[in-house]
């Protein structure tokens, strides 16, 4: 017996039986659908508009079921997607994500290029081979030059100071350590309390979306770039559904996925070049990678975009520049 799969479906049902742009949105950790739905909005605001919008719970986040076995890495949450997305009808389809969504949405585009039509992602943090780990490592610790383009230097000069790139690390790598191996343990202790849930939650989405911030210094700590309804709507559906401790599970799955070198093709492999790719970056993103070394995993990119402002829950922050960016790149395709 399959999991249930939650989802919202944005469309006008007036013309549901009409040939679609089918989008697939898909979120990532500690975030949900909520991130999504101001964009679908204003993607559907106008009658001209013609698209079907799919934005579903990951497994084990939100109201869709969470996995009873082990297993459940990036690569199988894809073929769960893929197969909603045939059971709702479409056989071609756009997926957009950021965070696990962008990497699952990677998976889907490596598995099923005949269906992806397009990918849209916002964190392109690729660096799987050893001559990109020393292009990296040039970059961070002799001359940022080496690896970004003369454009990107300016957007992105900061990530690649030796200094600026450790401290990074050492004050946001934790999190990924922690659930990458026990999510249970800290798990258990959330659920049991809705104050040590909402910090955890919160201190990500302050952090993560503007990180150049002193959030001891900073009375909002970066929380003011959303609603107080944007904030606790997603606090309260971790809460609610209990599923803090199933999404953190995904780290422990990911990282066993690696170690095993079972799925080595499709995550170190590149996507097939007939697969359109758009890069959106924004400034504050946790994790970036740079277009040298982006273009041997994603050889089709039709779309490199930067933003000066915005971080790592931009289709919330930054709603609009999101939608804009959704339909420059359907130009494309």
């Amino acid at each position: 017996m399959g999991l249930d799969i939650h989802f919202v479906r944005v469309t006008h049902s007036s013309r549901i039986n009409e040939n679609k742009e089918a989008i697939l949105f898909l979120h990532g950790w500690p975030s949900s659908f909520l991130e999504y739905l101001d964009v679908a909005r204003l993607l559907n605001s106008s009658s001209n508009t013609n698209y079907d919008l799919i934005i579903p719970s990951l497994p084990g986040y939100g109201y869709s079921d969470a996995p009873l076995r082990p297993g459940m890495n990036p690569t199988q949450i894809a073929r769960i997607m893929q197969n909603l997305m045939q059971r709702l009808g479409h056989s071609s389809y756009v997926v957009c994500g950021g965070d696990w969504g962008a990497a699952i949405g990677t998976s889907m585009a490596q598995l099923y290029p005949g269906h992806v039509r397009g990918l849209l992602i916002t964190m392109s943090a690729v660096a799987t081979t050893w001559k990109h780990y020393l292009q990296l490592a040039l970059g961070h610790y002799v001359n940022p030059s080496i690896l970004l383009d003369y454009d990107e230097q300016e957007f992105l000069v900061r990530r690649f100071n030796a200094f600026d790139f450790a401290k990074i690390l050492w004050r946001e790598g934790g999190y990924f350590h922690l659930q990458a191996t026990k999510p249970d343990t800290i798990g258990y202790a959330l659920n049991d309390s809705p104050i040590g849930l909402a910090a955890y939650i919160l201190e990500k989405w302050s952090r993560w979306s503007n990180n150049e911030i002193d959030i001891d210094q900073s009375i909002n700590s970066g929380l003011d770039r959303f609603t107080l309804d944007q904030l606790l709507s997603n606090v309260v559906l971790y809460w609610t559904t209990g599923t803090i401790t199933s999404s953190m599970r995904l780290y422990f799955e990911y990282a066993s996925q690696i170690s095993s070198g079972h799925d080595d093709k499709i995550l170190k492999g590149p996507l097939a070049a007939s697969v359109p790719v758009a890069i959106v970056n924004y400034r504050n993103e946790i994790l970036y990678a740079p277009r040298t070394i982006v273009r041997s995993k994603y050889p089709n990119i039709k779309l490199w975009l930067y933003h000066t402002t915005g971080g790592h829950f931009a289709s919330m922050e930054k709603p609009r520049e999101y939608a804009r960016d959704i339909e420059k790149f359907l130009l494309q395709l």
